[in-house]
């Protein structure tokens, strides 16, 4: 049998931590534990038995080592620099609209993956020497095609991959996020295991069985599999046999549904039931014209104009279920580093909390689309952030500029903004990673840095005249924290009369700030000062600008 291509048709250096997170033995003491120390209390965590202590004097390891050497102290870690929404600094997550529709920034403050889960990409190689990806490939791998075998470890050819389709892979899975370059990875910090089986966009079922039993040999728990044998074949023994070896030993299998804009009698491996099959999706949730579909086809992800790595230390815009699987694989890395997942638990999470879109067909496209963030949560807290309420929220915008929060889907912006048509001037939102305006121009679309409107980001709206624009939310809480960067940062924050929300700040601020559209000036709060405040309260369906001193973390009501 041969195997197909799924394809369409068409760590930056931190600064030296001036906090510590400290945690105890039972029973001991924090302030006997700090005292004569160079350290004092900042904060307890209850929650999670931790303290959080500042440093005082000296410098920050002589200040670990005398907590490490107190045997009351269990466990001392850096207080580690975080980003807005763990927004990583690499420079082209802007342009990663899919990452942001699954909702992966959010799902990135709860978990970040591990190097322990090993993913297996069986595929056309990876560019080990891609800097963005060469700190997570697992070298040399396997090389079916070189070797026809996978000869023991260290000893065969490079999986290096000629074709570049393995490496545009690999770069959705797990590029290295978060070090200033590139783009951002879904899981960041899983390893990549390749295994080269496929040659020119081919391949056969032998190759792909030789590779996986070995990479599930290896220690494999995550198998990407972005290739398909042809529309309705049925799936051999051999293949059902060895899916059977990788999914009895803890793998979790993801694989495309292909290209064939039809075949509901399915294509392997994706139709195997072992396998979560992914169709496609683009940027208004809707299925891929090419995407196959059907009772088969366990979820979707998107799928189109996916900005990834490619060979030669190259990135490429690509489409096809290809890569909508990687997705999926991705945020299963990320279920896979939650203490106490299994193969099992990984598949229920994921397909659980998809987000439905209006008019979805279930039969033909499975649970819905991908929402990486509420399935972390499921599996990190124990329940699914989608409960909210999915009453229209109806905001009036006046003529000029207006501040708000997006509560509804993600959707290209001018689909999000439909009923504004003809009334929009322009749209932008605040970058607090590269400290800069993104645009979107109604005149200019393709040049516009905005390719999506994301939930629960804030935008400014410049319109020619008055109108009202009614959002649908998704029924999606806000994550548990957001941790604004220094500087200024334009969000949604929690509800309540002022100064109330302000005791859910890590850190002091000194004032928040709201644009008043129909007065056209700036409402302010001020923290501690003589000023005369003019803003009251905070409502949770709007925007505002709060300037951070220093990294501060909002906590939202559980």
């Amino acid at each position: 049998m041969v195997l197909l291509f799924g394809h369409a048709p068409v760590v930056a250096p931190r600064a030296q931590s001036v906090q510590l997170i400290v945690q105890l033995r039972p029973g001991a003491d924090i302030a006997a534990v700090v005292r004569g120390k160079p350290v004092q209390i900042a904060r307890a965590l209850p929650e999670i038995g931790r303290y959080v202590v500042r440093l005082t004097r000296g410098a920050a390891a002589e200040a670990r080592w005398q907590l490490l050497t107190d045997a009351r102290v269990l466990s001392v870690e850096d207080d580690r620099q975080i980003r807005a929404a763990q927004e990583p600094n690499d420079p082209q997550f802007v342009r990663q609209w899919a990452l942001q529709a699954i909702q992966a920034p959010f799902a990135w403050e709860l978990v970040q993956g591990s190097a322990s889960v090993v993913v297996a990409i069986l595929d056309s190689g990876i560019d080990f020497t891609h800097p963005d990806l060469a700190a997570h490939v697992l070298s040399p791998g396997c090389n079916v095609i070189a070797d026809g075998a996978c000869p023991p470890a260290g000893r065969g050819t490079p999986a290096q991959d000629l074709d570049g389709h393995g490496t545009a892979v690999a770069g959705i899975i797990a590029a290295v996020t978060n070090n200033g370059f590139g783009i951002a990875g879904t899981a960041w910090q899983a390893s990549i295991l390749p295994v080269r089986v496929l040659s020119n966009g081919q391949g056969v079922e032998s190759d792909f069985i030789t590779g996986l039993l070995w990479a599930v040999d290896q220690g494999a728990k995550i198998i990407n599999l972005s290739f398909n044998e042809d529309c309705g074949v049925p799936e051999s023994a051999a293949m059902r046999d060895a899916i059977g070896y990788a999914w009895s030993h803890g793998a979790v299998l993801i694989a495309a549904s292909g290209n064939d804009s039809g075949c509901s009698d399915g294509v392997y491996p994706a139709a195997d039931p072992r396998v979560l099959a992914v169709a496609s999706t683009d940027m208004d949730d809707r299925p891929s014209s090419f995407s196959n579909g059907g009772s088969w086809v366990r979820i979707a992800a998107p799928g189109e104009k996916i900005l990834t790595t490619t060979t030669d230390g190259r990135y490429v815009i690509v489409s096809g279920t290809s890569y909508a699987a990687p997705f999926v694989t991705g945020v299963a890395a990320l279920l896979m580093a939650v203490p106490g997942a299994t193969n099992t638990s990984v598949v229920q999470w994921l397909t659980s909390t998809c987000d439905v879109p209006p008019g979805w067909d279930a039969k033909d496209y499975g649970c819905g689309r991908l929402n990486a963030y509420r399935a972390v949560a499921l599996a990190v807290r124990g329940s699914d952030p989608h409960t909210s309420s999915t009453a229209p929220v109806t905001v009036h915008l006046a003529k000029g500029w207006n501040n708000i929060l997006y509560l509804g889907p993600p959707r290209r912006v001018m689909t999000a903004l439909a009923s504004l048509q003809g009334k929009l001037g322009s749209v932008y939102t605040w970058d607090t990673v590269q400290g800069e305006w993104l645009a979107y121009l109604p005149g200019q679309p393709a040049a516009s840095d905005i390719q999506i409107l994301v939930e629960r980001q804030a935008y400014w709206l410049y319109l020619n005249a008055p109108a009202d624009l009614t959002m649908q939310p998704t029924g999606n809480d806000p994550p548990v924290q957001l941790t604004l960067a220094p500087g200024w940062n334009n969000v949604g924050l929690p509800p309540g009369p002022l100064p109330i929300p302000l005791q859910r700040f890590s850190r002091p601020i000194g004032a928040i700030w709201a644009w008043d559209p129909s007065i056209a000036a700036w409402r302010g709060f001020f923290v501690g000062a003589g000023t005369v405040s003019t803003l009251q309260s905070i409502q949770a369906t709007a925007a505002y600008w709060v300037y951070a001193p220093t990294t501060v973390t909002i906590r939202f009501a559980p």
